[in-house]
């Protein structure tokens, strides 16, 4: 497995990494991220100068994963918005090595936290 940034270069990267962000949310019944077109969106905003946005890829170059943050307060505090691991991919650690990835990459910009939120949209 490798982890490299996503950059706008690849329009086909951005559409498979906003299908690996659909099918990872679908079916959790929460309505974010349910079209292609909406995860596109997300994909295409995390590619910011404000935003750290990382892919993990198997050795044939297939999407595990992505991880994206934002940073808040001048860079202080970087937020996960979102991470996701392809379905067939989980328990596997690439989350885990995501997570590792940004921290590193944020602690070299000065940041003291990172953090992530979550939703229960469905009282859950």
């Amino acid at each position: 497995m490798r982890i490299a940034d996503l950059t706008a270069d690849d329009p086909a990267l951005l559409v498979a990494v906003a299908d690996v962000l659909v099918s990872g949310f679908s079916g959790t019944g929460t309505e974010v991220w349910q079209t292609r077109e909406d995860a596109f969106e997300t994909v295409e905003e995390s590619i910011d100068e404000d935003t750290i946005s990382r892919v993990a890829f198997d050795d044939d170059g297939h999407v595990l994963g992505w991880i994206s943050a934002v940073s808040t307060y001048d860079g202080w505090v970087w937020e996960i918005h979102p991470l996701v691991v392809s379905e067939s991919h989980r328990r596997q650690g690439i989350g885990r090595a995501l997570v590792e990835d940004l921290g590193q990459l944020v602690a070299s910009r000065g940041a003291l936290t990172l953090w992530v939120g979550s939703d229960d949209e469905n009282n859950e």
